[in-house]
Parts: C-alpha cells; structure tokens; sequence
C-alpha cells in the first residue's frame, strides 16, 4: 500500500502519538521467549495474516511496509473506543490514486497479541473500509503498517507462507545465503537504492520505498519520460488498478535488470515496470513534510512481483534488512 498522511503543524497531538508510539512501543516479546510462527496467506499478490487484539478479538491484516502507520477499518473498529478528533484539513494521504482523497475517521490504541503473548501496542489510524480496497477476500479489517516492523524481528516466507515474530534484539541472523544490502531505514518507511537497467541500454539510479503492500514496481510518473512513455498519452488506458485514493490509469515500461546496490539482490529478465499516468500519484512536498517523508516518494514502490521471491528479515535494532533468494542452494 502507498500511504502516507500529512500533518501540518497545528496539530501538536500527532506528534505526541508518534512520540509514545516510538517510546512505549511497546516491543511486548520477552526476550527469553522462542520467536512465534504464524500462518501467512498469499492473496493476489498481498500478504495477510491474523493477530489478535484485547477488545476486538480476531483481525485479519494485509501486511503493509508502504504504510507508515497500521490502519483499522471503520467496520473492524466499532467496538474500539476512537478518538475522532482528525479531521480533513489536518491529512492527506499519499500515494496512488486520482479520485476523492481517504479520510480519516480517527484514531484507537490496539493492543496486538497472539494468544496470551503480547506483541506490540500501535496507535492505528481508522480508515473507511472502501479506501482499503486492494483485492483481498473476504475484505481485510486493516492494514499491518511499518509502526509495527520498527519494534519487533519480523521474518516474512512468502514461499512457506508463514510470518516469524521475535523480540528486536534476537534478529541478527548468521543463516547461509542471506545478504544485507545497503538500505535507508527510516520511521516512516524502508529505501532501497537499486540501479534498474532498460532494454535501450539507458540505467537509471532509483531509490525504492520497499512495499509488501504492493503487488508490483510502481514508479512516479515523473519518469515516464526516462523510461521512453508518453508524458500525456492521448486516449484510455486499459490499465487500471486502485490505491488508497482511488483508482487509476497505468502504462507499463520494462527493464532488463534490477540491482541493489553492492551487488545482490540482483534480478534479470523482462521485468515489468508500472507507472501511472499524470495525476494519479500524489506526494508530498519536502518544505512540509521533511527529506524523509519527501524522499520515500521521491521515485516509486518495489512490491511483492520482486519480494515474494526472498526471504525477508527485517531487524530494527540494528536498521538492517536481510534478504536470502529462494533460488539460493547451500553449499
């Protein structure tokens, strides 16, 4: 998914979520206690998994790293005491998308756990169901954000379809075949410098915001041009997907190679390249929204076409990602 939401500077209170978020946050897994396993469905092309909450019992969750802040859907949230003190003039949401912008509804404190193990305690934005529209059936109850990947060891199997939780300071891992490329670990997000090679011979150095929540490369519209796109092609596309503004047209380009920098991981072939058309990308400005938030929008998505074929570990207590290709045969 590719969301981000905008404060201006009013707003004192979100800054005081954030900051408790961060402070309390709450990484609820003793570091004594084995990591837990849990189920992981693949569903056209998102990743979902079941976690419990203390009020809300059960709730099913598309697995976002695009989403700075986990979201709750209005349905899910009717027996969560929210807070609807957000209002239109203070968000926006970026991303994807050329219809009427998301709102928010409010905000409530989740208390996420798996059993009688407690996981993290995140302050979810409550969002209305339709906005998180992203193909998955029966309709998710919320979005897995990026809030919850900065306290905890998450290990993401696509293959295996499973998702490990563990405790921050027992992430490192020694296992054969992972590499750890060079990435921008940031509180709102992930940056993954890649040199993407076309087929006119042309490279191009992007920085990708890494997105389980997107099933595909998405890259701004500022680079059609690049990548040898109309800037405003005449006529429909027959290309249309939905983000959390709606949906919108797309064009495709293709590379021949995407690399991270230092060399792995490295993918070849005819590799599809999505980018919408004019106007239907919206990000926000660096004046407002800092370097960080700005950068993360800077040049586009890489999603779960290139993910789903690694074995992710995300480690925040050392910033690192590590990444093992199911390719990848020990010696």
């Amino acid at each position: 998914m590719k969301t981000r939401f905008r404060t201006f500077w009013p707003l004192l209170l979100v800054a005081t979520l954030a900051a408790t978020c961060v402070a309390g946050a709450q990484s609820c897994v003793p570091a004594a206690t084995a990591p837990l396993v849990l189920p992981m469905e693949s569903v056209n092309g998102h990743l979902v998994v079941e976690l419990e909450e203390r009020t809300l019992g059960k709730l099913r969750l598309v697995v976002d790293t695009g989403a700075e802040k986990t979201l709750l859907s209005t349905r899910a949230a009717g027996k969560a005491k929210v807070d609807r003190h957000f209002t239109d003039r203070f968000y926006s949401f970026y991303g994807f998308g050329q219809e009427k912008k998301a709102s928010l509804a409010g905000h409530t404190s989740l208390e996420l756990r798996l059993g009688e193990r407690s996981l993290a305690t995140v302050e979810a934005l409550v969002l209305d169901a339709n906005n998180m529209d992203v193909g998955v059936q029966p309709a998710p109850d919320g979005i897995l954000g990026w809030d919850f990947f900065q306290h905890l060891c998450v290990r993401l199997d696509s293959k295996r379809q499973r998702m490990t939780i563990g405790a921050a300071d027992q992430c490192a891992t020694k296992e054969e075949g992972f590499d750890t490329p060079p990435v921008e670990w940031m509180k709102e997000g992930l940056l993954l410098p890649v040199t993407v090679a076309l087929a006119n011979q042309h490279t191009m150095k992007l920085k990708l915001h890494l997105d389980t929540g997107s099933d595909s490369i998405q890259l701004n519209p500022r680079l059609r041009g690049e990548l040898g796109l109309e800037q405003k092609p005449q006529g429909e596309s027959q290309n249309q997907s939905r983000g959390v503004n709606g949906s919108y047209a797309w064009d495709v380009a293709y590379a021949t190679s995407i690399e991270a920098d230092g060399g792995h991981p490295r993918l070849e072939g005819k590799l599809p390249l999505v980018v919408p058309r004019s106007g239907a990308y919206s990000r926000p400005s660096r004046l407002f929204s800092g370097r960080d938030e700005a950068l993360l929008f800077r040049d586009g998505v890489v999603g779960n076409n290139v993910l789903s074929q690694y074995e992710l570990i995300f480690d925040p207590a050392q910033k690192k990602l590590y990444a093992r290709a199911y390719s990848f045969v020990a010696k």
